[in-house]
């Protein structure tokens, strides 16, 4: 199975809800003219924190969204700037197309990794 069959097998596990925002995500980037990259990426991390909701209606407190956070870093792996991108995307959704601030306002940021002198 090649990369875009099963990006269509999980826009189609997605709840029509959930699809619908995420058609509304990916026409918002459009207007305001985010690069195809940024595009691609946020459009990926909204729809596979999605996929980890299976189903339920898309969280308005920081908790559910601090758990998924969480879930990235203890069971995916992933780096700082991974999570930093996910959250920028995270935080588009909630603050541009839901207009719910106080669900991701009191997440902070991954600080940075630092890297020791050469």
């Amino acid at each position: 199975m090649n990369r875009s069959t099963s990006k269509r097998a999980a826009l189609h596990d997605l709840s029509p809800s959930h699809r619908t925002l995420l058609h509304q995500v990916e026409n918002e980037l459009k207007i305001r003219h985010y690069a195809f990259k940024t595009r691609k990426n946020y459009l990926g991390h909204i729809r596979r924190f999605f996929l980890w909701l299976r189903g339920a209606p898309v969280p308005t407190a920081p908790q559910p969204i601090k758990a998924y956070l969480l879930f990235l870093v203890e069971h995916k792996g992933v780096g700082a700037a991974s999570l930093h991108t996910t959250h920028s995307a995270l935080q588009f959704l909630y603050k541009e197309i839901l207009h719910c601030h106080p669900a991701i306002e009191p997440i902070q940021r991954p600080r940075s990794e630092r890297r020791l002198p050469v």
